[in-house]
C-alpha cells in the first residue's frame, strides 16, 4: 500500500500564501474522508492510526513490521521497525503543494526516488535512482480522470506496461486520503476494474479483475482480485 516534482524545502519561509492554500485544501480533503483502521490480506493484518488532522501516524503489520510517521514543515520522516527494533527511515520531501516529491533512505545513501505530478495533482512519473543513475522510471497516462496505463522502463529500456480499466459508474472512494497519505497526490476518478501487464516482446499475463463490497456508508470493506484461478481478498474496517 504504499507503496504515483520533488522540491526540497529549506525553511518555513518557503511556505507562502500559496502553500497555505495547498495545506488547507489537503486538510479539507483528508478531514472529509473516513480512515482505514485495519486492512487484511490473507493472514497479514495492517493496523493504522492517525493524528488529529487525519494523517497516518503508524502502520503496524502483524508480521512484525511497523512504520511510524513524523511530520514537520516540508518533510515527513517514515521510520521502519522489525519486531520493535529500529531498522532505517525514509525522508520524504514535500513541495509547495504539500506533495511528496523526493524520497531518500537512511541506510542506503545511493537510493533516491523522485515523484512528478500533473497540474491536477495526479501522479505523472516516478524515477528511482542509484548513485545518481536512473535504474527505473514509471510514466502514468490518463483519460477521463483515470490512469489507463503505467509504462515501466528499467535501465533506459521499456520493460512492461500495466493497462487499466475502470468502473465508470462507480466513483473512487478508495483514494490515498483513506490511508492518511494524500501527499502522494490525487487518485483516480473511478474504481479500478482490471489490470493487464504487457511485457516487452508482446506477451501478457491473464489480467486481474477487481470487484468490491461496500458498507452502508459507501466505504469499501472488501476488494476481490481474480487472476485466472487465483482469488485474493482484501478486507477493510474503518474508524
Amino acid at each position: 500500500m504504499k507503496k504515483g516534482l520533488f522540491i526540497l524545502l529549506g525553511s518555513a519561509a518557503v511556505f507562502s500564501a500559496c502553500n497555505k492554500e495547498a495545506s488547507e485544501y489537503l486538510s479539507l480533503r483528508m478531514e472529509s474522508a473516513s480512515r482505514v483502521k485495519t486492512a487484511t490480506y490473507g493472514s497479514t493484518v495492517f493496523n493504522y492510526t492517525y493524528d488529529a488532522r487525519g494523517r497516518q501516524l503508524t502502520c503496524d503489520n502483524s508480521d512484525g513490521i511497523k512504520r511510524t510517521y513524523a511530520y514537520s514543515i516540508g518533510s515527513i520522516k517514515e521510520s521502519v521497525y522489525t519486531n520493535t527494533v529500529f531498522e532505517y527511515f525514509y525522508k520524504n520531501d514535500l513541495n509547495a503543494d504539500s506533495l511528496c516529491v523526493r524520497e531518500t533512505k537512511s541506510n542506503d545513501p545511493s537510493y533516491e526516488q523522485l515523484y512528478e505530478y500533473n497540474s491536477d495533482r495526479t501522479m505523472a512519473k516516478i524515477i528511482t535512482k542509484k548513485s545518481g543513475i536512473t535504474v527505473q522510471s514509471i510514466n502514468f497516462f490518463y483519460s477521463n480522470g483515470n490512469c489507463d496505463s503505467a509504462r515501466f522502463n528499467q535501465n533506459g529500456q521499456w520493460n512492461m506496461t500495466i493497462i487499466k480499466t475502470y468502473y465508470t459508474d462507480q466513483l473512487n472512494v478508495f483514494g490515498n486520503e483513506v490511508f492518511g497519505n494524500e501527499y502522494y497526490g490525487k487518485g483516480n476518478t473511478n474504481m479500478r476494474r482490471s489490470e493487464t501487464v504487457v511485457y516487452a516482446g508482446g506477451s501478457s499475463d491473464p489480467g486481474t479483475n477487481f470487484t468490491y463490497g461496500y458498507d452502508g456508508s459507501g466505504r469499501v470493506i472488501k476488494e476481490i482480485a481474480c487472476k485466472g484461478n487465483n482469488i485474493n481478498n482484501g478486507l477493510y474496517t474503518y474508524y
